[in-house]
């Protein structure tokens, strides 16, 4: 191989290797932008975690609507299924406060993921009982938001799941959401509660559409350069 030749591979392959270095960072920076999982507390004003038995390993809450009375999640009540008798079956009413930290302050999505909202007879066929509402470290009310199943932020919704996201216009951290459940009342003469799941997160919208696509391709595009230079250079060599 020429002088010249030598000289172009090794540009070739140090740029080749910048780009696989800028590539990998672009990509590992993209995978870092990871969300934030909601996480019971005690209130808006005491963040120390609540019920943490009944929360798995990716964030998932388990928690039970009550029948009657008014409870707070991990506090006096929520935890445990229950059951009413008529005329007792008047409804009732649990309180959960999340936090979610750390917070990337900007525009946030809140994404909220209930499975199995229904209480066999109780919230069905009507849908929603629950209102949330979204507020900063110092308890200022930012966003009250989502009471009917109509709502625009409600992205599906059927008895079986409710999927709801919610543009924050500049959450900062951290940040905090007060969920009221209602079950409203039974129909029947007795009621059982059956256990509700929730997997809530918060991603900041502009590290959240960090451009992967092009990350990974960029270092893709550095691996086949070095693939073709390699071929090249046996190609060269056999000649």
């Amino acid at each position: 191989m020429s002088l010249l030749g030598r000289k172009s591979a090794a540009l070739l392959i140090a740029g080749m290797a910048r780009g696989l270095v800028v590539g990998l960072v672009m990509f590992t920076a993209a995978e870092a932008a990871a969300s934030t999982v909601g996480v019971p507390i005690t209130s808006l004003t005491d963040n120390t975690p609540v019920a943490t038995d009944n929360v798995d390993s990716d964030g998932t809450i388990h928690f039970f609507v009550l029948l009657s009375g008014t409870a707070t999640f991990g506090v006096d009540g929520g935890t445990n299924s229950d059951s009413c008798v008529s005329p007792g079956c008047t409804g009732g009413t649990l309180i959960m406060f999340l936090e979610y930290d750390p917070v990337t302050p900007g525009p946030n999505l809140v994404t909220l993921d209930f499975n199995d909202l229904d209480l066999i007879g109780v919230n069905d066929p009507n849908g929603f009982f629950e209102s949330i509402e979204f507020y900063d470290s110092d308890g200022t009310t930012l966003l009250a938001a989502v009471s009917d199943m109509t709502d625009p932020e409600v992205v599906f919704a059927d008895f079986d799941e409710q999927l709801i996201q919610i543009a924050i216009p500049n959450a900062g951290n951290p940040f905090r959401a007060k969920l009221t459940l209602m079950s409203g009342s039974a129909p029947f003469d007795q009621a059982t509660n059956t256990g509700e799941t929730l997997l809530t997160t918060i991603d900041n919208v502009s590290v959240a559409h960090t451009p992967i696509p092009g990350a990974v391709w960029l270092f893709a595009s550095a691996l086949m350069g070095l693939v073709g230079f390699s071929r090249l250079r046996r190609s060269a060599t056999q000649a």
